[in-house]
């Protein structure tokens, strides 16, 4: 399916994402395997309230999430089983974290920004791969008003997105596919 096909396959299944500024909201999980996974404490009722009848949050969770507090919520679109294609068909802005998301979604070119309210905890651990306040390709935010504002107000960063696009993605030809079969191909008869 094309772009064209995932925005109007999710808006005939979801109508109320039509006209409206959609903010997708999709997280990394928090936790460990020993100790279980958790969602990161924010307030989407609350951001919903203050953007207003504009916009519309749709809510993609990590998959290692079950049973959400957001599962049955009738304001947030909630949207664990749709592919991440079909979400990015019809999001307006991306709202994650440290989540790898972020790389798929700076091909779109469109707004990027960071709820991190536990930067300075997370940051301690091996997870984060750049200088995360200094690269990250968007504005970072730590609370759900500054989340509100940065979505409002704030424009993207396309310098901060370039840099780290062209640091991530070393080919951007349209050809990745044709290098890995041929490495497949070359590993297969020892040439490698």
């Amino acid at each position: 399916m094309g772009i064209n096909n995932n925005s109007n396959y999710l808006k005939e299944k979801y109508p109320q994402l039509s006209n409206k500024i959609v903010v997708t909201y999709a997280p990394t999980f928090r936790g460990r395997f020993g100790t279980g996974f958790q969602e990161l404490d924010i307030d989407l009722d609350f951001i919903q309230q203050a953007l207003g009848d504009d916009y519309i949050i749709i809510y993609k969770p990590h998959p290692l999430i079950v049973h959400s507090k957001y599962e049955h919520n009738k304001n947030i679109i909630y949207m664990p089983h749709e592919s991440i294609e079909k979400v990015f068909a019809v999001t307006s802005m991306l709202v994650s974290d440290y989540s790898a998301i972020v790389y798929d979604y700076m091909v779109s070119e469109k707004r990027i920004i960071a709820f991190v309210p536990d930067l300075d905890d997370y940051a301690k651990t091996p997870g984060i791969l750049f200088d995360y306040e200094k690269e990250f390709p968007g504005v970072i935010t730590k609370t759900n008003q500054e989340l509100v504002d940065a979505i409002r107000f704030v424009d993207p960063d396309r310098d901060k997105q370039i840099k780290l696009y062209d640091r991530v993605f070393k080919y951007k030809d349209g050809k990745s596919t044709d290098r890995v079969v041929k490495l497949i191909q070359d590993i297969m008869v020892g040439e490698l």
